[in-house]
């Protein structure tokens, strides 16, 4: 049985979070076949019941790193030519850290989740497997793309910077992932060919929408997500100020939830007679199942969203833009529907709201995708097969 030794910025739980998400579940599949350690940093008190839940599956080692030394660790990465994004997770004693309990553990491999933690791995003598995950200098750019004057600067300079890295990266691990073709296409140097594909999947089990079919229809409209990120945050305004003054053209009485961990005071302020902003859910499959149609209007971020396929697991029908749509692969008008304006998504969620044989097609079709395509052991196969030398 091969011992694997995997790093990760944040403790893989609770699964608010989108890496948490893809983490946790990989451990799970890859402690079946293989010895895990995790060794994850933190700047906050780990609850015992999160490390419980982690130690079923692996050998489990955290490091403190305070938000005030991550600042720090800011102005000394830049100092060495680190992108922000890496530099603030990037903490010298933790380095050490790090290589102490390696040394002691000798695993067969490495997993390092994420380049903000290939300076973690870089050095370490075991074969290393990256999981670049998202383009994150891709997202970056395009995050300048719409930001004001002084932040776009930033934003830009932050995007090149990234794009050297993952390019430099590269070659620290002989091994290595990314979660969709887009993805991998979108990063800047010519051995981005050479990167696997390794997707995200759901708990099909759980995501089980026959389990809800009692629960009543409370909103029009939902939109999930971790809301104090950037691109979830401006999703939940756009689909607010500029969709939903459309959507009461037609419906003066149309019904919005918003549903997610760390809502920002911007997403909490979009609460309004036709606006519900829920925060933390304890269980997010009733904020989907108390809802008619999910509407992810993302123009930035990267990655597969785990919400879309989620959502279509619980038999809502999704509406998301063409740049999602990328990454999940699902058929435009016959498993999603596909918006890019704040009047075709109007024009779209009234049409599907009326139209009951065009919803109830869809939710079939799309319950069906997720079904055939996104078990997490099916996605997970590709990091397996590595691990076992297959």
């Amino acid at each position: 049985m091969k011992k694997v030794a995997v790093l990760t910025s944040r403790f893989p739980f609770p699964l608010e979070r989108g890496d948490k998400l893809r983490i946790y579940h990989q451990i799970r599949q890859l402690s079946q076949t293989s010895e895990i350690v995790l060794i994850a940093l933190s700047d906050s008190t780990i609850q015992k019941e999160h490390i419980a839940e982690l130690e079923k599956y692996a050998k489990v080692y955290t490091i403190h790193v305070s938000f005030f030394k991550k600042i720090v660790n800011i102005a000394l990465g830049w100092l060495r030519g680190l992108p922000l994004s890496v530099a603030f997770f990037t903490d010298l004693a933790a380095k050490k850290e790090i290589e102490k309990i390696i040394t002691a553990e000798k695993p067969d491999f490495v997993y390092c989740q994420l380049i903000r933690m290939a300076e973690y791995a870089k050095e370490l003598n075991a074969d290393k497997i990256i999981d670049y995950q998202d383009a994150f200098s891709k997202n970056m750019a395009r995050r300048a793309e719409k930001a004001n004057f002084f932040a776009r600067i930033l934003f830009q300079h932050e995007a090149k910077r990234l794009a050297k890295y993952e390019a430099k990266a590269f070659h620290f691990f002989q091994h290595h992932f990314i979660i969709a073709e887009n993805d991998r296409d979108a990063l800047f140097f010519e051995e981005k060919k050479q990167i696997k594909i390794c997707q995200n999947g759901i708990e099909l089990d759980f995501f089980d929408e026959k389990k809800f079919q009692h629960v009543a229809k409370k909103y029009d409209i939902v939109f999930v997500g971790n809301m104090g990120y950037h691109p979830n945050i401006e999703a939940a305004q756009y689909l607010v100020n500029e969709i939903l003054p459309l959507l009461k053209k037609a419906n003066n009485n149309i019904s919005v939830l918003i549903a997610g961990a760390r809502p920002s005071l911007a997403v909490k302020n979009l609460a309004n007679e036709n606006v519900t902003v829920q925060g933390w859910v304890e269980d997010i499959r009733m904020a989907y199942s108390e809802s008619s149609i999910f509407v992810a209007p993302l123009f930035q971020g990267s990655g597969q969203q785990n919400k879309v396929l989620e959502t279509m697991a619980m038999g809502v029908p999704c509406i998301t833009t063409s740049i999602v749509n990328a990454s999940t692969g699902a058929k435009p008008n016959d498993e999603i529907l596909i918006a890019d304006t704040a009047q075709a998504f109007a024009d779209t969620i009234i049409f599907l709201l009326k139209e009951k044989n065009e919803y109830n097609k869809l939710k079939i079709n799309a319950l069906q995708f997720v079904n055939q395509n996104f078990s997490w052991k099916k996605a997970t196969t590709p990091l397996q097969k590595t691990v076992n030398n297959e």
